[in-house]
């Protein structure tokens, strides 16, 4: 009699699980669109593209309204945010009207502001509203990072910066990028530098050209552009990120803001003006044996294998919260040490179809970021994390 409750009940189960199987199966999977990211349809107001483009010549020097920002942005990527109350939408508004242009100050440890920042230009912004629940003026808009820039005579005040302080306006100097081309290029002869030569052929000709310096090949090969970049983009497309920036210059602030490094070593890559140089030290930082752990405690929180792409803007992309403080987030797909606070929400969510909790290290209880859980089966993936880039740090695996 035991025997055949056992039997019933297996096979309940077992009919079960082929009935949720079933369903699994009629599900028609939809994989996350990963434009909508970018389009930070989530800002209120609805955005509208401002037309015509700014640029400033390396050297030039003016004075600009400056934000004191949390992190380090590099040219290239997008920044939005969103103005709920009258102070900040009041500096909304004068970013609008002046010129479209504002500067970005980074920190440089943990009391001080840097001399470093990065221009940017609204490029999307909304009609200035009022808050349905709670009548208030508001608006929101979308910059681009557009070029590194210094301060000018700050020594006096610089001290006195905090983070998140608007500064009406500051001397800043815009700071050159250049290119360098490939050293071994003017030894070569007219005829072999017009062919199209596969990896074996260049190896050789290469060979050839550095005959007639006075460095070895080796000396050149380890700022050979070609293989830096080789090297770089398999890396990337291991994350399934193919559409990578041709131009050296914008490949090099790309990878960069797209690292999973410290603040200290972003700022040592935003300083350097060689777009190369700036590569040498990227692909070195690529392939180190890292996990990320918490800023505070140093619990572990995931594996550096773990980290994927959600948004085509790369691994790396920076939000805006209904507060206007701009988050800028890693997305990994599994992670250790966290405890989830609060009831899942669709509210302001920065991924289209996906709630979002919020989560903490389960050591010191410091807010880590945030899970998303995708409101319908079919949605791929289905679930992941958005870690928060100030409150996680690299470190070696030992």
């Amino acid at each position: 009699m035991e025997m055949s409750i056992v039997n019933m009940e297996n096979s309940e189960n077992s009919e079960n699980e082929t009935n949720e199987d079933v369903e699994e199966f009629d599900i028609d999977i939809e994989e996350f669109d990963r434009d909508l990211p970018a389009a930070h349809s989530y800002l209120p107001g609805g955005l509208t593209c401002i037309r015509g483009r700014s640029i400033l010549e390396a050297g030039w020097e003016g004075k600009v309204p400056c934000w004191c920002h949390h992190s380090i942005v590099f040219p290239g990527e997008s920044v939005p945010m969103h103005c709920p109350d009258l102070a900040h939408y009041r500096l909304g508004i004068q970013f609008i009207q002046s010129g479209r242009l504002f500067g970005l100050i980074f920190p440089e440890g943990e009391l001080f502001m840097s001399d470093y920042g990065v221009l940017c230009e609204v490029t999307e912004a909304t009609e200035p509203f009022e808050d349905e629940n709670e009548p208030r003026r508001q608006i929101s808009f979308k910059a681009q990072a557009r070029q590194r820039f210094r301060l000018i005579n700050t020594k006096s005040w610089r001290p006195l910066l905090q983070r998140n302080m608007f500064i009406s306006s500051c001397d800043i100097k815009i700071l050159p990028d250049v290119v360098i081309n490939e050293p071994l290029q003017d030894y070569r002869i007219f005829s072999a530098s017009r062919q199209n030569c596969n990896y074996g052929l260049s190896q050789k000709l290469r060979k050839a050209d550095a005959l007639v310096t006075q460095w070895p090949q080796f000396v050149y090969d380890i700022f050979n552009v070609d293989r830096i970049v080789n090297c770089i983009k398999t890396y990337f497309k291991e994350l399934s990120i193919e559409n990578l920036p041709e131009d050296l210059l914008a490949l090099s602030f790309w990878v960069a803001s797209n690292l999973t490094i410290s603040m200290e070593e972003r700022l040592k890559l935003f300083i350097v003006d060689n777009a190369s140089l700036r590569l040498y030290w990227e692909l070195k930082y690529l392939y180190k044996n890292k996990v990320l752990c918490c800023s505070q405690c140093s619990s572990n929180i995931c594996k550096m294998e773990e980290i994927f792409a959600m948004s085509n803007e790369g691994i790396h992309t920076n939000y805006c919260n209904v507060g206007g403080y701009v988050h800028n987030i890693v997305t990994v797909k599994s992670t250790m040490n966290i405890d989830l606070q609060g009831r899942p929400s669709l509210e302001f969510t920065w991924f289209p179809g996906y709630y979002w909790t919020i989560a903490v290290c389960s050591r010191c209880f410091s807010h880590i970021g945030w899970k998303f859980t995708a409101e319908k089966k079919s949605l791929r993936p289905q679930s992941f994390w958005g870690l928060t880039r100030n409150a996680v740090t690299p470190k070696n695996l030992t």
